[in-house]
């Protein structure tokens, strides 16, 4: 990935990334499937929909058509929309950048 700082920080301006990207740092081989589970439990306390399988389909579709394409632009993931594979690929930058964010967001969280 040899972007600007910009680029990066556009890249995980979207709160779903970031979830999908904390994932694939866990587990960095997995399938759009299994992300659209990840997403759909994360958010399952914001949803009014009752139906977790009509979000499970939503996520993996917005996962097919926007997400993962974007990752894979910026080089952080490779993904093969066929069989829905994705393997990280981790960006020392990126990296550094969602660290950065979730340690500000847990010292901005935290009151004390």
């Amino acid at each position: 990935m040899d972007e600007t700082p910009d680029d990066h920080l556009r890249l995980l301006a979207d709160r779903h990334r970031r979830i999908l990207l904390d994932q694939l740092r866990e587990d960095p081989v997995t399938t759009r499937d299994d992300l659209a589970d990840v997403l759909r439990r994360v958010d399952s306390d914001s949803e009014s929909d009752t139906d977790g399988e009509t979000r499970r389909r939503r996520f993996a579709v917005e996962l097919h058509h926007i997400h993962l394409p974007a990752l894979a632009d910026a080089g952080v993931i490779e993904y093969d929309p066929d069989d829905g594979t994705v393997v990280y690929r981790p960006d020392e930058r990126v990296e550094r950048l969602l660290d950065a964010l979730s340690t500000g967001w847990t010292r901005t969280a935290d009151p004390e």
